[in-house]
């Protein structure tokens, strides 16, 4: 099993590299609403990535630092 900080560094990477193509879903009752992120440029997936990449780092820290 990988170490605790492989998961959020990778997948926090993929999302912020794949930002822009992803493509989220709003939902109405019976009516749904989907639009890519491109048009936002992505931004919120951007800074999610960011926020997966940040605990990594901070997970390898503790892991190999303050071990």
């Amino acid at each position: 099993m990988p170490p605790g900080y492989v998961v959020p560094l990778a997948l926090g990477i993929v999302v912020y590299l794949f930002a822009e193509r992803m493509v989220h879903v709003r939902r109405f009752g019976p009516i749904t609403d989907g639009a890519r992120s491109a048009e936002t440029g992505g931004l919120a997936f951007r800074l999610l990535g960011l926020l997966l990449v940040g605990v990594g780092i901070v997970e390898f820290v503790q892991t190999s630092v303050l071990s």
